[in-house]
């Protein structure tokens, strides 16, 4: 099988008029203004998200501090009465102060993770 043969005539120079390159420019123009209306658009509904996720993550930190102060004051109530024993509320503050400063940590470090380095 024999290759086929190039001929310099198929191949057509490209010649650029004054016209063509405006209508390159315009083009351009165009879909650059709508990307960054898309970009505008992306950012204002990324804002809006994070406003409403930090907003929730708010009123929940908010009503678990609420109820772990409620059980630790019961604890401490029924320690002063004697009904339970010191050990068993240092035990339980323990717990809660770890737990305090975890979701501390959550709510402070980087809202989305970030992508993974690429494997070599």
């Amino acid at each position: 099988m024999s290759k086929p043969s190039r001929n310099n005539e198929s191949k057509k120079e490209v010649v650029w008029t004054p016209e063509d390159i405006n209508k390159l420019v315009e083009t351009i123009h165009a879909w650059y203004g709508e990307y960054m209306q898309y970009q505008k658009d992306r950012d204002s509904s990324l804002g809006y998200r994070l406003g409403a996720l930090s907003h929730h993550n708010r009123r929940l930190s908010y009503a678990l501090m609420i109820f772990l102060g409620a059980v630790v004051g019961m604890m401490v109530v029924l320690t002063y009465l004697g009904k339970v024993s010191g050990d068993a509320l240092l035990f339980l503050v323990g717990t809660i102060t770890g737990y305090v400063v975890v979701m501390i940590q959550d709510l402070i470090g980087p809202i989305f993770e970030p992508t993974p380095p690429e494997a070599k």
